[in-house]
C-alpha cells in the first residue's frame, strides 16, 4: 500500500511540476524576415532549400511556411526541418 501511495505522489509531483514549467510558444511568419531570427534550416535530400513564407491559409495569422516536396529515389528518405 505505501508503494502505491509513493508512486501516486510521485506521479501527481510530476503533473505539477511539468504544468508549472509549461511555456507558450509563440511562433509566427507575419514579419518578412524569414526564416526568422534563431531559426534554422535544415534539408538533407537534393541540399536545395525549399521552404517559403506563404500568405495562404495561415492558421493564426496571415502567414504561414511551407515546403515543397522532392521526388527521392527509392529507398531513400528526404527530410526537411524548419
Amino acid at each position: 500500500m505505501y508503494r502505491i501511495k509513493s508512486m501516486l505522489t510521485w506521479a501527481l509531483f510530476l503533473c505539477l511540476t511539468s504544468l508549472a514549467l509549461a511555456v507558450d510558444l509563440n511562433e509566427s511568419f507575419e514579419t518578412p524576415l524569414f526564416p526568422p531570427p534563431d531559426w534554422q534550416s535544415i534539408e538533407t535530400g537534393d541540399g536545395v532549400n525549399i521552404w517559403s513564407r506563404t500568405q495562404s491559409n495561415g492558421q493564426a495569422g496571415s502567414y504561414k511556411a511551407q515546403v515543397v516536396d522532392e521526388d527521392v529515389s527509392s529507398g531513400l528518405v528526404s527530410e526537411r526541418w524548419l
